[in-house]
């Protein structure tokens, strides 16, 4: 529950990748995503996300 009139906003479900560029080091993602999934994508690049 919110306190002192804030708000609660739940980004679970907004856990997509939406690109990841190799050449520019770049990778956008939703709010949701976790780590461990980001890791495992880049992976398959030769990369990782440093923890």
């Amino acid at each position: 529950m919110p306190v002192s009139g804030g708000i609660v906003l739940d980004t679970s479900h907004m856990n997509k990748i939406l690109e990841i560029n190799v050449e520019d080091l770049l990778v956008v993602v939703q709010p949701g995503v976790r780590y461990e999934t980001l890791d495992k994508a880049l992976a398959d690049h030769g990369l990782m996300f440093p923890q």
